[in-house]
């Protein structure tokens, strides 16, 4: 009786066992969250006045009506935001809903919808250790997908530098580019931004709460339509002018001397 139930449980324990080549749970699970998710992931296309690409970025639907979450930073310095889908479709940006600078945040608003969106977890249950995937455009390599763990929750004051506000440091891979890109647990809910990396570190990176963009969110009054990009349009018109000013000053220094070798 004793070797019947020593052979149950060992063809029990093989059974069970992962077969060499086969897929991995982990695997399955990380190939859903990003077919879950991407479609509701978008590439950001930041232009100035005179349609000159200043920078890039991601952002992300949180509303079928075309409600897109990224960073503050990531707009601030055009006057023109395009959002490309992962279709290739590409859409203007019509205006901002709402921004929070402090926490690096803005929600900015495209038309000709309904579109997939991503669900806001709640970021104040994230525990360190907890496995997180971040879907964004990094260096403009649209729809790539990095995985990590949740590695610390960061007060404000234990940051160097200009940002003071909470974040959850993670081993998610991020990038210029990345910035605005979602944080996801392995549900496909958000649980932060992606924001930014330490350079001087290894493996550094950070993420704005997602218990932040609901606050934001909340602010947002559904009968107020969404306002001109405003001073990020002056930001840009400044840029333009700035690097016309250069290109006149270095164009004139050239006529002279060409002028005076004569």
């Amino acid at each position: 009786m004793h070797r019947i139930a020593r052979l149950v449980l060992t063809l029990g324990l093989l059974a069970a066992a992962p077969r060499p080549g086969g897929a991995q749970p982990e695997a399955r699970d990380l190939s859903a969250v990003a077919d879950h998710t991407r479609h509701a992931v978008v590439f950001l296309r930041i232009l100035d006045a005179f349609g000159v690409e200043l920078g890039s970025g991601s952002g992300f639907f949180v509303d079928p009506e075309g409600v897109i979450v990224t960073n503050y930073h990531v707009i601030e310095p055009g006057s023109r935001v395009e959002a490309v889908l992962s279709n290739k479709r590409t859409l203007e940006v019509v205006g901002v809903l709402a921004t929070d600078k402090a926490n690096d945040l803005a929600v900015i608003k495209v038309d000709d919808g309904p579109f997939p969106a991503l669900e806001l977890a709640d970021s104040s249950a994230v525990v360190p250790g907890q496995r997180v995937v971040v879907l964004g455009n990094p260096l403009g390599l649209a729809g790539s997908l990095s995985e990590g763990i949740v590695s610390a929750l960061r007060a404000g004051d234990e940051l160097p530098g200009e940002h003071h506000m909470p974040l959850l440091q993670i081993t998610a891979a991020i990038s210029p580019g990345s910035s605005g890109s979602p944080v996801m647990n392995l549900a496909g809910e958000v649980v932060g931004v992606a924001v930014l990396q330490a350079n001087m570190g290894q493996n550094l990176n950070f993420a704005v709460p997602s218990t932040a963009v609901r606050e934001l969110l909340g602010t947002i009054d559904a009968g107020v339509p969404p306002r001109p990009l405003g001073s990020v349009a002056g930001a840009g018109v400044w840029t333009y002018a700035r690097n016309l000013a250069l290109s006149l000053l270095v164009f004139g220094a050239i006529w002279l001397g060409f002028r005076y070798l004569r």
